[in-house]
Order: structure tokens, then sequence, then C-alpha cells
């Protein structure tokens, strides 16, 4: 049930980032705060390859090769022609046809699990992977290619999360925004549902959000704008709890957050709030 109190709304830019809220967010006997995160934009110039993902590690005729690819934005081409460059001394020329990468060589190579680069070049995860032997040694990577950051996860320094699974770290993790444009292009996020999450503290003073890509790098190089809405709500003590299990693969609703929808019951995914 919400309250008579209007709601208020929060502007957070990249320049007041973490700055003292000019007026104070406090909750009434019974009150709890309800926050949603209602508009989000942001410059598009994240790197698709990074410090945590620019890692080759190859044996080329029994001897371990290491590799670094500088940090940057890569089309698949440039990468291509980067790694050959990179390569050509060894004999191995990498290919890249129907969104899969190849490499060819004049002698047998394996790519280790240990290389970081692995997602973009399209190869499994924790695995080996050796070149077959004809016509030439010939490594085809099994998956297409993903050079694309898949969303930006939004965490509130303020508020921490104490998961009810004891062996999972406490986070800070409020949502994680889709990154629905091409590089060099602007962000922008308006949900249609709205996620709500429901604050175990009473006031708020300041509120710092860190903002990090796919690779748990956080984004520094972009300019954000982004809007919270703040409802006051009261939470009758005869609503059901649920704990729902969150699918890791979808990532767009996270969970650890205690959540209510405002009208039928309260739902904690996989966590709650401690702040």
């Amino acid at each position: 049930m919400y309250s008579n109190r209007t709601s208020t709304y929060l502007n957070l830019t990249h320049e007041n980032n973490g700055d003292n809220i000019n007026y104070s967010l406090y909750t009434k006997p019974l009150e709890s705060i309800q926050i949603s995160l209602i508009h989000f934009q942001m410059n598009n110039l994240i790197p698709n390859i990074t410090i945590k993902n620019n890692q080759l590690d190859i044996i080329i005729n029994n001897q371990l090769y290491e590799f670094t690819v500088p940090e940057g934005f890569y089309t698949i081409v440039e990468l291509r022609d980067y790694l050959n460059a990179l390569l050509k001394i060894h004999r191995i020329v990498v290919t890249y046809k129907n969104y899969k990468i190849r490499f060819v060589s004049t002698q047998s190579i394996t790519i280790m699990a240990t290389s970081t680069i692995k997602r973009a070049l399209g190869l499994t995860k924790k695995k080996d992977q050796t070149s077959g032997t004809k016509p030439a040694y010939t490594l085809i990577c099994p998956h297409s290619i993903d050079l694309t950051q898949h969303g930006i996860t939004l965490k509130i320094k303020e508020f921490n999360v104490d998961w009810i699974e004891s062996s999972l770290n406490p986070d800070k993790t409020f949502t994680k925004i889709p990154i629905n444009c091409m590089y060099g292009q602007v962000i922008y996020y308006d949900p249609a549902v709205l996620q709500t999450s429901i604050l175990k503290k009473h006031n708020i003073k300041t509120m710092t959000v860190i903002l990090e890509d796919d690779f748990d790098n956080v984004i520094n190089n972009s300019s954000f704008d982004l809007t919270f809405k703040i409802d006051y709500v009261y939470l009758p003590d005869n609503k059901k709890i649920d704990q729902v299990l969150v699918d890791e693969k979808d990532g767009v609703f996270p969970a650890g957050f205690q959540r209510y929808d405002g009208k039928t019951n309260i739902i904690i995914e996989d966590g709650a709030f401690s702040i």
C-alpha cells in the first residue's frame, strides 16, 4: 500500500554522482522506501576488449606463447587483422567466415583454456582446443564470434545485500541494463515494467552509482544520466513472502533485492537487503 506522500524523483549524472542529496529522503513510522529506476542514458563508449578478456595463450609446436591484445573497441575485421599481425611470425593465418574464426598453421596449435579472449573468438570455455590436421593444421572456433558487451550492471555503493545463501558474497547490484545500441551511439533505457526494491533503510543522504561492464570493469569513461523514482509504502504484515529462483542466464532481473509489487506480495529473489 502506498503512503499518501507524493513520489520523489532523484536525478543523478556523472557530475553529481555521490554528492549529498539536497533534500532529505526519510520514512515516517511504519513506512518503507521503495526505489525504482525509471530512466537511464549513457554514451556507449564501452570497449569490447579489456584487460579482463584480452589474453590469448597458445601452444605452437609444443611451445607456450602468451599474447595480449591492447584494450579498445574492435570490429571482427580489425581483431582478425591484429591477430594476423601478431601471429604472422609463427606462420599462423587467422581467417573469418560465416561469423566464425579459424586459425590455419603449418604446425600443431592448441589454444589454452586459460585464454581470456575465448568468448570474443567463439571458443569453448574451460577447455583446451587443438587444431586438426587436414588439409593443414586448422583450428575452427566452434561458436560464433561474440564481440558485444551485453549489459551494464548498475550497483549502488550505499546499499549492501546479504544473500540468504551463505556461500554467496555480499553484493551491491540493483539491476542490469541492456546495451541496446551500437558502439558510439547513446544507450536509452526506459523500462515499461519498473523493477522496484524495498530498502531496509529509513533515510537516504547520498547515493553513489557504480556502473560495470560484462567483465566487471568499472565504467569511468562515459557520461550518464539516470532517474530514480522513490515512493513511500506500507508493507502489510499478512503478505506472503516467496523465495524465487532466478535464471542466471537472464541477467536482466538479478537476484538479491527484496522486491514489492505494490499490490499483492513481497518477493525475495534469492536474497534480501541488509543495510
